[in-house]
């Protein structure tokens, strides 16, 4: 029985590793996890998952604001446009427009080419391959479930996390789990189980998704490139 909500994510991050080889069903040697993820469509208690192969150190670059990276994955290397096109184009004020692109040359993505005028020097890539949403809750199983089906909009799985103390209930409702395609994990202080797993959802490398790819380059950033 863990004493508080915080102590199970805490249990759980130290088995993580384990956990998504299983569900992956391959090994893993390098993975990401972000606390309290900020999703728009809520806040995850854990974001897990995998990179993609070719990420490196020497792809070691800045990172951007969450809010503000739309724009940036719809640029296109070789590109050249103006201040007045992009804030015409995402209705920013001029302000703002310049705020955003001088973070965009700070990350390596573009270059100025005169006081107007910007080129397209680095393309957005998507650095994440397999990505799981984690609800935890010690025994609210039904509050869990509600905002595990919101994360996947944000993961190609998405899991509820109990209290194995506290998980008869939702393990005697399984089958709601299953209708929403979402996981099930119980946990002591020693191990998890994994009751049910969701069949996996590629989802759409939208918005939400690109959020959790650049927080995932963060995590890259702060731990495998400062090694």
């Amino acid at each position: 029985m863990f004493p508080t909500e915080d102590d199970l994510v805490s249990a759980f991050k130290h088995k993580s590793k384990m956990f998504l080889q299983t569900v992956c069903n391959r090994s893993v040697s390098r993975h990401f996890i972000i606390p309290e993820f900020d999703s728009y469509t809520g806040v995850a208690d854990l974001i897990l998952g995998t990179y993609r192969p070719y990420l490196s150190k020497k792809n070691n670059r800045e990172i951007v604001n969450l809010n503000w990276l739309f724009p940036l994955t719809n640029f296109e290397e070789g590109q050249i446009f103006t201040v007045q096109e992009f804030m015409e184009k995402y209705n920013f004020s001029k302000s703002s427009a310049r705020l955003k692109l001088k973070e965009y040359i700070d990350a390596g993505f573009l270059q100025k080419l005169d006081n107007r005028s910007f080129e397209v020097i680095r393309k957005y890539n998507l650095i994440c391959d397999e990505v799981i949403a984690v609800e935890a809750k010690l025994k609210n199983w039904k509050r869990a479930l509600t905002q595990a089906i919101r994360y996947k909009k944000i993961s190609d799985y998405s899991f509820v996390l109990l209290d194995e103390s506290y998980a008869s209930s939702a393990l005697s409702n399984i089958e709601l789990f299953n209708h929403h395609n979402i996981g099930l994990i119980t946990m002591n202080k020693s191990k998890f189980v994994i009751h049910t797993s969701p069949e996996k959802k590629n989802i759409k490398k939208a918005e939400y998704f690109i959020r959790v790819n650049e927080a995932a380059y963060g995590y890259f950033s702060m731990t495998e490139c400062a090694s």
